[in-house]
Parts: structure tokens; sequence; C-alpha cells
């Protein structure tokens, strides 16, 4: 837990961020993989099993509403 312990702000991540522009209307989309401190604390969470890649796959899939 040395590493959660470590993280000296909230532990929050938009992985994903979709909305419309307001001026032209266009369909903006952005995407992140975790922070490097957030990726480490998973890690840590998980008894280091997990990699890089598994862990940037544990966002939610896309939903069409």
């Amino acid at each position: 837990m040395k590493q959660l312990r470590s993280i000296k702000r909230q532990a929050l991540h938009a992985f994903k961020l979709d909305f419309f522009h307001p001026v032209s209307g266009d369909q903006m989309s952005f995407s992140s993989d975790f922070p490097e401190d957030m990726e480490l604390t998973i890690k840590e969470l998980s008894g280091n099993t997990l990699d890089k890649k598994t862990i940037n796959n544990l966002a939610f899939p896309d939903i069409k509403v």
C-alpha cells in the first residue's frame, strides 16, 4: 500500500471524454492511458500481476446511447 499512500491528489482519471463542440457541433473524443502513479498503484493492488496493457484495458467498453 506504499504506492497508494504516495498519491498526494485525488485518484481520479477520465479514460475517455466524448462531447459535442459547443460552437461547431462536431463530436469531440479524447482518450488517455492511466497516469503513471495510478498505473503503479493498480499494479501494486493487483499483487504486481497486471502489466501496462492490461491495466489500460480496464476502462469500460464504449456504450452507445
